[in-house]
């Protein structure tokens, strides 16, 4: 999967933006107080954007998050780790997420 930094946007506020599929999907994070990433928003060519119900979403373990934040914060989101983290997270959330359009783009 082809991941990369996405520019943050007035529009769509947040911590953290991910493109992924070669900018079919924008993911948006945010840090809570314990300093766990947690998704808030993601959109798909497609399907739209969908606003995620933080009460209902997990977060990443405090040292994935670290993980994660800090391939972020170098750029070095090409490694098969950061890949593995993302698509463990998106499937154990799949509920919230459309799944539909997870499995299309091949995130579970």
């Amino acid at each position: 999967m082809v991941i990369r930094r996405a520019s943050l946007s007035a529009t769509r506020s947040c911590k953290y933006s991910l493109s992924l599929c070669e900018d079919s999907i924008f993911a948006d994070f945010n840090i809570n107080d314990c300093g766990c990433l947690y998704l808030i928003r993601i959109s798909y060519d497609g399907y739209g954007c969908h606003n995620i119900d933080s009460t209902l979403i997990s977060e990443f373990s405090f040292d994935d998050s670290n993980y994660l934040i800090s391939a972020i914060l170098s750029n070095d989101l090409e490694s098969s780790k950061v890949d593995k983290l993302l698509k463990a997270y998106f499937r154990e959330n799949k509920e919230f997420l459309w799944g539909k359009a997870l499995k299309e783009y091949e995130l579970i």
